[in-house]
């Protein structure tokens, strides 16, 4: 939902890309792959390593 962003000035900036970042932000930082899964509600660590993929 880009309403979101372009309700504080940043017009390209939504929810998903703020979930993807704060996971992305995790990983990177050695949290464990499971437990960031269960953060996002994932079923499946592997739907959560994808963001790494992109």
């Amino acid at each position: 939902m880009v309403v979101f962003g372009f309700l504080i000035g940043l017009p390209g900036l939504s929810a998903r890309t703020l979930r993807k970042t704060f996971a992305v932000n995790l990983l990177r930082a050695g949290v464990d792959l499971d437990d960031v899964a269960a953060m996002l509600g994932h079923a499946s660590p592997e739907a959560t390593r994808a963001y790494l993929a992109s």
